[in-house]
């Protein structure tokens, strides 16, 4: 913990304050005073060069740079989750190793690396990260401007809409009856396959990403990611595959939705001004998506075909422990 402490300080005093100081001296020249400024007000068109256009938003709006900064740290953070996790597991794997004796001395240390071991599980959250760096960036902010800024700016600048849609839309698609029903709904092209691993995964990845073009593609999204956990993932296959699996869910949810004008958060953005409408969107983009998932799906099956036979000798052990525990049906009206 006190090493974690340690390049915290060092981090804040040997990056951050020295920006912070920077762009304060700056500011007192720059005429903005505004939390965000409107992208045509850096009058920077004539710029071509990446690194000129940075610095010229920088020059004109110092706060850029430690926001910059503070973003990037973010970044950062959320490549090291997994290293906060195992220290977190060596800790406690130490800890209990003391406590075998039962000293007083161990008691303490133990009492330590509990409090510590709680610390680094929460910096290991992967949702906990930009929530987190939320909070150096607010004082930072408060620094520059006042507390009246920023309250208008989260209450007035910002647009909430489409991140609540996502969390409500991915609340509902993670409910039992949807989820249920989707399961049924895919299991009639698994029977197909025997209702083998390999079905369950060629119509998980196949048709499910498809929906993302009527349900949105977050809904498409959880209910791909619980039925691969539930049916793929739980017949322990190889890190390769396992990667390989979710990477290939990534890569057909972006391009499952554009079956439909109205579902994909990209094809929404432009449909309307470029009055792109159902027909439009299956003629010129959704049978060439559809197509380049049934190919990549076809693909990776041909080169990992010889995992499925290994992850089929799981699977009558999970169903007789999913038909032993009972699932309650799920009314018709819901």
């Amino acid at each position: 913990m006190q090493y974690f402490l340690k390049w915290w300080i060092a981090f804040l005093t040997g990056v951050i304050a020295p920006a912070s100081l920077y762009a304060a001296g700056t500011s007192s020249t720059s005429p903005n005073n505004s939390l965000r400024l409107p992208l045509d007000s850096y009058q920077d068109g004539h710029l071509t060069d990446l690194i000129a256009i940075l610095f010229h938003r920088i020059d004109q709006h110092p706060f850029n740079l430690i926001a910059t900064l503070l973003f990037a740290c973010a970044i950062c953070h959320t490549f090291l989750t997994g290293k906060f996790r195992r220290i977190v597991h060596r800790w406690e794997h130490e800890s209990r190793q003391q406590l075998k004796s039962r000293t007083q001395d161990d008691l303490g240390v133990w009492h330590d690396v509990r409090f510590g071991s709680q610390v680094m599980h929460f910096l290991g959250e992967v949702e906990v990260v930009f929530g987190l760096w939320i909070l150096p960036l607010l004082a930072v902010a408060f620094y520059f401007f006042n507390w009246d800024e920023i309250v208008s700016y989260v209450n007035g600048d910002v647009n909430y809409t489409e991140a609540m849609f996502v969390v409500v839309i991915m609340a509902l698609a993670s409910s039992r009856p949807v989820v249920k029903l989707a399961e049924n709904s895919l299991q009639l092209l698994a029977r197909i396959g025997g209702n083998s691993p390999a079905a369950w995964w060629l119509s998980i990845l196949t048709v499910a990403p498809l929906l993302g073009s009527f349900i949105t593609e977050p809904a498409a999204m959880t209910i791909s990611a619980l039925l691969l956990g539930k049916q793929f993932y739980q017949c322990n296959p190889s890190p390769r595959f396992a990667y390989a699996t979710i990477g290939l869910l990534f890569v057909n949810i972006s391009v499952g939705g554009t079956l439909s004008h109205f579902a994909a958060p990209p094809v929404l953005m432009v449909a309307a001004p470029w009055n792109w409408d159902l027909v439009f969107m299956i003629t010129q983009f959704g049978w060439k998506a559809a197509l380049g998932i049934v190919l990549a799906n076809t693909l990776y099956f041909l080169v990992f075909r010889h995992e499925f036979a290994t992850l089929k000798q799981t699977i009558p052990e999970q169903q007789s422990l999913e038909n032993s525990a009972g699932s309650i049906p799920v009314p018709a009206w819901i």
